[in-house]
């Protein structure tokens, strides 16, 4: 018995990038829908519903922060599992992040080998994102 396919939305505006996470997430048996900004990538979220949304934060148009602000606030985007990608990880940035609610933070800097095994992480340990438990993860917001 094969379970169905998960999909994952990836926002991110640096296409190489994004490209190449694609491919190699669509070997993992994920179904790979993009955005190029975070305004495309709300819309797209709305409609597709994926099982999870991987967004940078420096995506343009509506940054990733204020975009997982606006996915947290409707009630239909709001439950889907967000994993945020960083440049950086300055505490400042890191608690905009947390702050916006996201679920997972990831370095996103300049090893992208990095950024790939944690999203493999992600995505193996269960089929859904909240569950996992990663070292940058901080106690839960009340």
């Amino acid at each position: 018995m094969r379970l169905p396919q998960r999909v994952l939305l990836l926002v991110d505006g640096e296409t190489a990038r994004a490209t190449r996470l694609a491919q190699r997430l669509t070997a993992l048996d994920v179904e790979v829908e993009t955005a190029a900004n975070g305004a495309e990538g709300l819309l797209k979220a709305h409609e597709l519903q994926p099982d999870v949304v991987v967004v940078a934060a420096d995506v343009p148009i509506l940054d990733g922060c204020r975009m997982l602000d606006a996915l947290r606030s409707q009630p239909r985007t709001h439950h889907i599992p967000a994993i945020l990608i960083l440049n950086g990880a300055r505490p400042d940035e890191l608690a905009r992040a947390w702050g916006s609610g996201a679920d997972l933070c990831i370095p996103g800097g300049p090893c992208e080998a990095d950024l790939w095994a944690s999203l493999h992480r992600a995505l193996q340990t269960t089929h859904t994102v909240p569950a996992v438990q990663a070292e940058q993860r901080v106690p839960t917001r009340e």
